[in-house]
């Protein structure tokens, strides 16, 4: 069972989504049958250090958490760097990046190397797959 951490975040303290936000990431985990291990709801904008997006992120290095789960790209971060360095840092931790409301399920796409890995491990010790 996936070990998730949840991550909401609005600009400002007028925006109202973070409930709908976290509802949807809580019933998208629950019909995964994944367990929430860590929730965070930040007020700030994107454009600056985030020091709750930070403790997550120390929970995915720590091995606490096996993916993380955002409502939308654009509320992890909003450099392309960030969306691309991040995800890959994660997954270099074995850590999966899922975004609920865009298309591309970044979980699997993370568990892709893993897969692979152990598939070739499997293959050389001379295991049937």
């Amino acid at each position: 069972m996936f070990r998730v951490g949840l991550y909401a975040r609005v600009s400002t303290h007028d925006q109202q989504t973070l409930p709908l936000q976290m509802r949807a990431m809580r019933e998208y985990a629950s019909k995964r049958g994944w367990t929430v291990a860590i929730q965070i709801k930040e007020v700030g904008s994107g454009a600056v250090e985030r020091e709750l997006r930070e403790q997550l992120l120390a929970a995915a290095r720590r091995g606490e958490i096996d993916v993380v789960l955002v409502w939308r790209l654009d509320r992890w971060g909003r450099s392309l760097a960030d969306l691309v360095v991040t995800p890959k840092d994660l997954a270099q931790l074995g850590v999966g990046f899922v975004s609920l409301t865009e298309a591309q399920d970044a979980l699997w796409w993370n568990l892709c190397p893993e897969i692979r890995r152990v598939t070739a491990e499997l293959i050389s010790r001379g295991d049937r797959i």
